[in-house]
């Protein structure tokens, strides 16, 4: 007698019951890969998403800084440390570094700038205000001078921040304090880099 195969018994509807519970384990754990999988992957789109968007900023910050440079002196940095960044790459200059500077680098970052636009950017507001945020959105904390990521691949991310899962950066203005009076001098100190940096640590588990 000819054996009928497992297809052929399937297709009539004649698996034993534990065939039948073999084949659902089978799918439901080849499901639970492939939703693993694209979680991470989501994830790791997201987390380049994040990354990219600090590095623009940052590189539109030393635009910014090369600006203030010849309008206004780098003392000026000095009163816009922990302060909200989006405005400031936001301001029109009013002139072309271009027309004034030639060094190629200089031109690359004038470009960048304009891709230093934050996605999903909901404004300045408090922790508490933005409890009910959607994660994949940024906002400023004006009480904590933080720029604030809201994650949205929480199961593959770890930080000790309590609350809602977030990555927090701060303005920053990095120089060597020559004198010891904890103040950025211009004629005495050496400025390193005004940048935003994160606050706190955290991991993707990946």
């Amino acid at each position: 007698m000819a054996r009928v195969s497992l297809f052929g018994r399937w297709s009539d509807y004649q698996l034993s019951r534990l065939e039948v519970v073999f084949a659902i384990i089978v799918l439901l754990v080849l499901l639970s890969i492939f939703l693993n999988r694209m979680i991470i992957i989501l994830a790791q789109a997201e987390r380049a998403l994040v990354e990219n968007s600090i590095v623009n900023m940052n590189s539109a910050l030393r635009v910014y800084v090369a600006h203030l440079q010849m309008t206004a002196g780098l003392q000026a940095l000095a009163d816009l440390q922990h302060v909200n960044p989006v405005p400031l790459l936001e301001q029109k200059s009013d002139r072309d570094l271009s027309t004034q500077v030639e060094s190629e680098q200089l031109a690359t970052m004038l470009r960048a700038r304009t891709t230093a636009a934050l996605p999903n950017y909901s404004g300045e507001m408090t922790e508490a205000e933005a409890v009910g945020l959607a994660g994949g959105s940024w906002y400023f904390d004006p009480e904590q001078q933080a720029l604030v990521y809201r994650i949205r691949s929480v199961e593959v991310f770890r930080s000790n921040l309590p609350g809602p899962s977030r990555i927090r950066y701060r303005l920053d203005l990095d120089f060597e304090d020559r004198d010891g009076d904890g103040k950025f001098s211009p004629s005495v100190d050496q400025f390193n880099t005004f940048s935003l940096k994160p606050l706190d640590d955290f991991q993707w588990l990946f």
